[in-house]
């Protein structure tokens, strides 16, 4: 079962089970938000995000620096899948 919700003005499916990532974005509008802000402050050419989850540091990234390109990888296929439908849906490809 999925879920969805908006945070940093996009959308991000999320397991209904989660309650870090996709219940911090729900509740709060946001996670990790100084490492989100850190990346687009500090990164130049390519930031690559190894373990990412859904995407809700690498989407918001990509989104705040479209000069930047973000490469985001995930192992578990179930969040690959999130991830990667996320990153379509919100036309972050």
């Amino acid at each position: 079962m999925l879920d969805v919700t908006r945070a940093y003005g996009l959308d991000f499916l999320f397991p209904v089970g989660d309650t870090a990532v996709g219940l911090s974005l729900r509740e709060h509008g946001e996670f990790a938000r100084p490492e989100v802000d850190l990346v687009c402050l500090l990164a130049r050419g390519t930031f690559v995000d190894v373990g990412a989850n859904i995407g809700a540091i690498a989407l918001p990234a990509a989104a705040a620096r479209p000069d930047l390109k973000v490469v985001a990888a995930e192992a578990h296929r179930g969040l690959a899948g999130l991830l990667a439908a996320n990153t379509h849906g919100n036309h972050l490809d």
